[in-house]
């Protein structure tokens, strides 16, 4: 921009030049500050972490292969790569905002193959779970690493960061071994990061695109895989446009796909891997989406495939996956229609409007429950992008990164703060996709993931629709009433269901409000 202004001013010296560049407008998201440097780091303590288990001689079965599989690596996690001093890390600089909760780096380690595995499959799991609680007390023994030992994994702090191991069998034995979680993280790990090696612009649009999501309060109905593969499609399938060469116009791309894709008509088939496939096995895979999705009884779901996982169930979730794509679709389409209205006109102003973007109507939402601040894991990292944006107008400008990020928050001792150590989970995101697992096709559960401080619920009007036939299902949440033809209808039961959610936020939640 400096060159551009510069040369414009020289040639048009009787002409006042005044540049300004809307590329800035969504850098308040991106935190690239010594991002290859912490990389590095993250990089030489998985190596040595990978060269002791592979030269670890206590295990039955030799451990051939470790492999990582976390967003954090391939650049497409917002939340940044930095140590914590309390996973192992000597010489960690003191950083207020990894004070409890430390994000883990998902790793898997093979096992050499065997024909000395148990015949039952749950003996099979046992002795998966006895290898792995080995693996954690030997390095703890050998190597005076903490570990952290759990049936189905161990959490290795080590150097200054939280590494989550797997155990799974390369060959032999039974196919249980390896289950299908395992196989698809690895598949999709190293087709998302050869799409961040040949696009540069691609991980920040990822991680602007999961902010966007969240801040619209889709965190419990949205895998993060799921945002990677729709931002994916703007690379993959460019269509007429060339692919997107900067993180506005990747995310100007994302917001139109996502906007105008016929998601009633057809799933999206994102070719990811088109270049490693056949045009037949293309061909076969087409097909086959397109089979299933006819089979559907439930039009207008979510439905993303990949050459490597064409089951579509494996990416979306199926209770509230129709009213999610409408939620979806408004939202990208009501952002499209703010930028196609301010972009024109905001020359030097856009970096403030863009706050609206990241602003979700709440206007659907019948419930709001409050939570705790201190109880948000991620408050340490964010301030809440759509609860921020709602009271930024009417204030003196200011950078937005004074808006979004928090700059200082009260610090306790070590030895407190190790007993509230969280590892990977953001238990207020957990509890929020129970309520939603609990509540169904009843009510529509939003709520950001990056620090947010309230849950909302959106009632589903056919759940207050009388049925005369007691439901199979959430027999405590009807209320049986009897009707001017003494006949007996059902109800729903909403202290008994307000009760219910409430239980589930226990710990969480200071205050219910009811909206009009």
């Amino acid at each position: 921009q400096k060159s551009l202004e510069f040369a414009l001013r020289k040639n048009l010296k009787s002409f006042q030049v005044e540049l300004s560049s809307r590329e800035n407008a969504l850098d308040f998201l991106i935190d690239n500050k010594n991002i290859l440097e912490e990389k590095s780091n993250a990089i030489r303590a998985f190596d040595k972490l990978a060269r002791m288990l592979r030269n670890m001689d206590t295990l039955p079965l030799k451990i051939e292969s470790v492999q990582v599989a976390s967003s954090l690596y391939r650049g497409t996690e917002p939340l940044t790569l930095r140590k914590h001093k309390l996973c192992g890390a000597r010489k960690a600089q003191e950083n207020h905002l990894y004070k409890s909760f430390v994000h883990v780096i998902e790793c898997y380690a093979g096992l050499e193959g065997s024909g000395r595995w148990p015949k039952n499959v749950e003996s099979q799991q046992k002795t998966l779970a006895a290898m792995t609680l080995h693996v954690a007390n030997s390095l703890e023994k050998s190597f005076g690493i903490k570990c952290i030992g759990t049936e189905g994994y161990a959490d290795i702090l080590y150097d200054g960061y939280a590494f989550r191991l797997r155990l799974h069998a390369l060959s032999g034995g039974s196919s249980n071994l390896t289950n299908e979680h395992i196989s698809q993280s690895m598949k999709h790990h190293t087709v998302i990061s050869g799409i961040a090696t040949k696009h540069s612009s691609y991980c920040n649009v990822v991680q602007i695109a999961k902010r966007w999501f969240a801040s619209h309060l889709m965190s419990p109905h949205m895998k993060q895989e799921v945002i990677e593969l729709l931002v994916a499609e703007a690379y993959c399938n460019p269509s007429c446009l060339p692919v997107p060469a900067s993180h506005w116009s990747g995310f100007l791309r994302f917001l139109d796909n996502l906007s105008s894709f016929p998601w009633g008509e057809r799933p999206m088939y994102v070719a990811a891997m088109s270049g490693d496939i056949s045009s037949i096995d293309h061909q076969s895979n087409l097909l086959q989406v397109e089979t299933s999705f006819q089979k559907e009884t439930e039009r207008g779901k979510v439905l993303v495939t990949t050459p490597y996982q064409v089951d579509s169930q494996y990416w979306a979730e199926t209770s509230s996956a129709s009213e999610m794509c409408r939620h979806a679709v408004n939202a990208a389409k009501s952002s499209i229609l703010f930028l196609d209205r301010e972009m024109p006109n905001s020359f030097g102003n856009l970096n403030r409007k863009i706050l609206s973007v990241f602003t979700p109507s709440l206007k659907g939402y019948d419930v709001v429950l409050d939570l705790h601040p201190e109880s948000v894991p991620l408050l340490k990292y964010f301030v809440c992008i759509s609860e921020v944006s709602n009271h930024v107008e009417g204030k003196a400008s200011g950078p937005i990164c004074d808006l979004v990020h928090l700059q200082s928050i009260r610090t306790s001792p070590d030895t407190d703060m190790k007993s509230k150590l969280i590892l990977g989970e953001n238990l207020a995101l957990v509890a929020a996709t129970k309520i939603q697992s609990l509540l169904s096709k009843y009510a529509f559960v939003g709520y950001d993931e990056f620090g947010g401080t309230s849950v909302y619920l959106s009632w589903n009007p056919s759940f207050f629709v009388p049925s005369f036939e007691l439901p199979d299902r959430d027999v405590d949440f009807m209320l049986p009433v009897k009707t001017g033809e003494e006949e007996t209808a059902y109800v729903p039961n909403i202290l008994a269901v307000m009760a219910e959610v409430c239980a589930n936020l226990r710990g969480f939640l200071s205050n219910v409000r009811f909206r009009n």
